[in-house]
C-alpha cells in the first residue's frame, strides 16, 4: 500500500497519539477498579503497560511506512474467533447445556423463550400471560424473549440444549457478519475483512459483562438482527442474488427480536443511504420497513390496536414529565464524561472513548463501508449523550452495537496508518484493554434445586394465586430519600415458579417495572405497589388480597416479615431461615367469583380458558380473577357474550340459568399470518425490482 500524503499522515498520527494519551489517562485514573476481573489495573496491568509503552514509542517514531506482513490479519481473525469460542465455553461449559442458566435475568429469559415456543406450537405468536401481575398480554414484553431466534433450535434439540445452541449461533454470527459486510465492498483491502472480523470477535467477548452476567441476551439477538439487516441492505446495493429476500427477512427478524434495535436499524439504514448518496438504497429501506412492519403484525397487532395498554418506559413506575432544563443538564453531564478518562470502564464503550479521535479521523478520511461504520459509531456516541430517565433505555441500548461498528474502523486504521510493529503493538493494546469475565454462569437442573423446601410448600398452598415477594436487583425507587431492600438472591427465580408449582403469582416476572399498566400489582423488596411498606395502610393491602383471592403471602425481606407480623389480620404459618408464610384468613381463593353459584376456571392456556358455571342464574355477574383487556371475548356455545371490567378484572353476565361452560378467548389472530407472509414476498419482489442482480460478475478485484 502506498504511503498517505504527508498532511494526511500527520493528522492520522496526531489522532493516534491523542487516543494513546487517553489510554494512559484511563489507566492511571481508574486504579480504584483494580479488583474487577479483567481490569487493566488488575493482574494484567504489567502486560497492558508494556503494550501501551510499545505502542506509544512506535507511534512517536513512526515514519509512515505501512508495509506489513499479511499473516497479521489472518492471525488476529483466527485468534479472535478462538478466543470468543473459548470464553463462551467458559461461560457455558458443555456439561451445563442440558440445564437452565440461573443468574440474574437468565431464568425469565429462558422461561419466556420456552413459553414462546409453546405458543408457536398452538399456531399463535401472541397470547395472555396468566401467571404474573394478574395477567397481561405477552406482547407487552416487547424486547424480552428469544423465541424468534430459539424456536427452531428448541424444537429440534429441546429447551435447555436449544437455548444454549441459540446463543452459540448468535456469538458466531458477529464476526461472520462483519467479514461478510466488508467483502461486499469491491474496493476493500483484501486483509480488512479478516482483521475486522477478528477484532469484532475479540470485542464481543466483552459482552460477558454487559450481557452474560446479566442474562440480557435479548440485546444480543437485537444486535445480530440489526447487523444482519445492514449487511443484507449492503448486499442489495451491491446487487447480490437473494439479497432482497435476506433484507426483508432480516429486518422482520429484528422487529420480532427487539423493537428497540428495529428502530436503531432504521436509523442506520437512513445513515447508510445518506452516506452512499443512493436514492435506491433509501427506497429499498423504505420498502423493507413497510414489509417488516406488516410482517410483524402477528406479534405487534395489540400494541397498535390498544396503545393505552403498553408503557415504553420501565425505568420509573410513574415516568416523570419531561423537564427540558433537567434534560439539558443531563446532556451536559453525559457529554462531560467524554473528557473524563477516570470515568471510562475497560469495556467497548471505554475503548470507543479512548479511540474517539481515531474514529473521527476515519469518518472524515475513509470511504465506502468503513466510513459507514465510523459514522455509525459516532452516531451511537451522540445517542449516549441523550440518556435521560424519562425516555428509559432508548438511548442506552445502542452501545451493544459498538463491538460490531468499531472493529472495521480500527482495522482500517491499523492497515492504512501503521506499520508492522506498531500494528502488532496496537492489537495487543486492544486485546488487553477489553475486560472479559471467564466465570461460568450458574446452572440448575430445575427450579426445585433453587430452594426445594420453598417449592414444595408453594405447591401445597390452597388457592389459585399466591403472593410471593419479588426480589428486584434494581431499586424499586419508592422515594428519593430511601432505597428498597437489596435482594439476597443472584437470580430472578420468580419466572420459573408457575411451571414448578402450578400456581399463579401476585408478582412480576421481570426485574423491576414491566411494560403494562398492571405492573404495580406486586409486592417487592419491602414495598407494595411502588410504596414503602411503612407508608402502606394495612387496609390497602387487605383490599388487594380480597380482590385477587389471595390467602397466603410468602415473603423474604425483614421489612415485609415485620410489617405482616405486626398486623393481627395476618397469621404466621410456616418459615425457613429465609422465607416466611403469612396467612390472610379472610382471603377468598376462588378463581372465578359468582353470587349464589359455583364457578371453576379450567383449561387455561395463553389463548383462553373455560369457565364452568354451576347453578348460575341469568344476569348474575361472573368475575374472572384476571385483568381486564379489551381484546378478551367470551362465548356461550359459540354466541359472543359482552365482557366488561369490574374492579379492573374481566367480567361478564350469565346469559341463562343452569349449568354450562363459557369459553374465554384471547385472540390468536392467525388471519394475520398469511398477510405477514405475503408482505415478505411483496417486499422482497419490490426491492428486487429496484436493483438488478449483478452478482454473476467475477470476484471483486481487491486493492493490494
Amino acid at each position: 500500500m502506498s504511503a498517505a500524503p504527508d498532511t494526511d499522515r500527520h493528522i492520522a498520527r496526531a489522532a493516534l497519539l491523542v487516543s494513546l494519551a487517553g489510554a494512559w489517562l484511563n489507566l492511571l485514573l481508574t486504579t480504584r477498579w483494580s479488583s474487577i476481573a479483567g481490569s487493566v489495573n488488575g493482574p494484567k496491568r504489567p502486560y497492558f503497560v508494556a503494550a501501551l509503552i510499545a505502542a506509544t514509542v512506535l507511534a512517536l517514531t513512526f515514519r509512515g511506512d505501512t508495509t506489513r506482513r499479511r499473516v497479521m490479519p489472518a492471525f488476529v481473525c483466527a485468534g479472535g474467533v478462538v478466543f470468543l469460542l473459548v470464553t463462551f465455553l467458559c461461560w457455558f461449559p458443555p456439561h451445563t447445556w442440558m440445564q437452565v442458566p440461573f443468574l440474574d435475568d437468565w431464568p425469565p429469559r429462558y422461561q419466556s423463550t420456552v413459553e414462546g415456543v409453546r405458543l408457536l406450537k398452538q399456531g399463535a405468536l401472541s397470547g395472555w400471560r396468566w401467571t404474573f401481575l394478574g395477567g397481561y398480554p405477552i406482547v407487552t414484553d416487547v424486547t424480552q424473549d428469544l423465541t424468534a431466534w430459539a424456536a427452531l433450535p428448541i424444537l429440534l434439540l429441546g429447551g435447555a440444549l436449544g437455548f444454549h445452541a441459540t446463543h452459540l449461533v448468535l456469538f458466531i454470527a458477529i464476526p461472520l457478519l462483519v467479514w461478510w459486510d466488508l467483502t461486499l465492498d469491491r474496493e476493500m483491502d483484501r486483509d480488512m475483512p479478516l482483521l475486522a472480523a477478528g477484532l469484532a470477535a475479540l470485542f464481543a467477548a466483552n459482552y460477558s459483562y454487559f450481557l452474560i452476567r446479566s442474562g440480557d441476551t435479548n440485546s444480543l439477538a437485537g444486535v445480530v438482527s440489526s447487523v444482519a439487516t445492514l449487511v443484507a441492505a449492503h448486499a442489495a446495493r451491491a446487487g447480490r442474488r437473494g439479497s432482497s429476500v435476506a433484507f426483508v427477512a432480516a429486518l422482520t427478524l429484528a422487529n420480532y427480536s427487539h423493537r428497540g434495535f428495529f428502530v436503531y436499524t432504521l436509523c442506520f439504514l437512513a445513515l447508510d443511504a445518506a452516506l452512499a448518496r443512493d436514492w435506491r438504497s433509501a427506497a429499498r429501506a423504505l420498502v423493507a420497513t413497510i414489509a417488516a412492519l406488516v410482517a410483524g403484525l402477528p406479534v405487534t397487532w395489540d400494541l397498535w390496536r390498544y396503545p393505552a395498554y403498553f408503557i415504553a418506559n420501565n425505568v420509573e413506575l410513574t415516568p416523570a414529565p419531561f423537564d427540558f432544563v433537567e434534560f439539558l443538564r443531563k446532556v451536559y453531564y453525559n457529554t462531560e464524561l467524554l473528557v473524563r478518562p477516570g470515568r471510562w470502564f475497560n469495556d467497548f464503550t471505554g475503548l470507543t472513548n479512548v479511540f474517539l479521535a481515531v474514529i473521527a479521523y476515519t469518518a472524515w478520511q475513509a470511504r465506502g463501508r468503513v466510513r459507514f461504520h465510523a459514522a455509525a459509531t459516532l452516531a451511537i456516541v451522540g445517542m449516549l449523550r441523550l440518556i435521560y430517565s424519562s425516555v428509559g433505555y432508548v438511548f442506552l441500548r445502542p452501545i451493544h452495537l459498538l463491538p460490531v461498528f468499531i472493529a472495521p474502523v480500527l482495522a482500517w486504521f491499523l492497515l492504512r496508518h501503521t506499520g508492522r510493529l506498531l500494528a502488532w503493538a496496537l492489537v495487543a493494546v486492544l486485546a488487553l484493554y477489553i475486560q472479559v469475565w471467564f466465570g461460568p454462569v450458574p446452572h440448575l437442573r430445575r427450579v426445585d434445586d433453587f430452594d426445594p423446601v420453598l417449592i414444595a410448600h408453594l405447591r401445597e398452598l390452597p388457592g389459585e394465586v399466591v403472593l410471593i415477594e419479588n426480589a428486584f436487583h434494581r431499586d424499586v425507587g419508592v422515594s428519593e430519600t430511601s432505597a428498597s431492600v437489596p435482594t439476597p438472591f443472584s437470580a430472578h427465580f420468580e419466572a420459573m415458579l408457575p411451571d414448578a408449582t402450578g400456581k399463579r403469582y401476585y408478582a412480576g416476572m421481570w426485574d423491576c417495572w414491566q411494560w403494562t399498566p398492571y405492573r404495580d400489582q406486586l409486592f417487592a423488596s419491602g414495598t407494595f405497589r411502588g410504596r414503602a411498606l411503612a407508608d402502606v395502610p394495612v387496609t390497602h393491602l387487605t383490599a388487594e388480597l380480597r380482590r385477587w383471592g389471595i390467602r397466603h403471602l410468602v415473603v423474604w425481606s425483614d421489612v415485609a416479615k415485620r410489617y405482616l407480623r405486626d398486623r393481627p389480620v395476618f397469621i404466621a404459618r410456616w418459615r425457613t431461615e429465609r422465607w416466611q408464610d403469612f396467612e390472610f384468613p379472610m382471603g377468598d381463593t376462588r378463581a372465578v367469583v359468582t353470587v349464589g353459584a359455583t364457578a371453576t376456571l379450567t383449561h387455561i392456556t395463553p389463548l383462553g380458558a373455560i369457565v364452568q358455571l354451576r347453578g348460575v342464574r341469568e344476569g348474575d355477574p361472573v368475575i374472572v380473577r384476571t385483568n381486564y383487556h379489551p381484546a378478551w371475548t367470551a362465548r356461550d356455545e359459540g354466541r359472543e357474550i359482552a365482557v366488561r371490567p369490574v374492579d379492573a378484572q374481566l367480567a361478564f353476565d350469565a346469559t341463562r340459568d343452569g349449568d354450562y361452560d363459557v369459553e374465554l378467548v384471547y385472540p390468536a389472530r392467525r388471519w394475520l399470518l398469511p398477510i405477514a407472509f405475503a408482505s415478505l414476498l411483496a417486499g422482497a419482489w419490490v426491492i428486487g425490482r429496484l436493483h438488478p442482480v449483478v452478482d454473476t460478475l467475477p470476484p471483486p478485484p481487491y486493492r493490494a
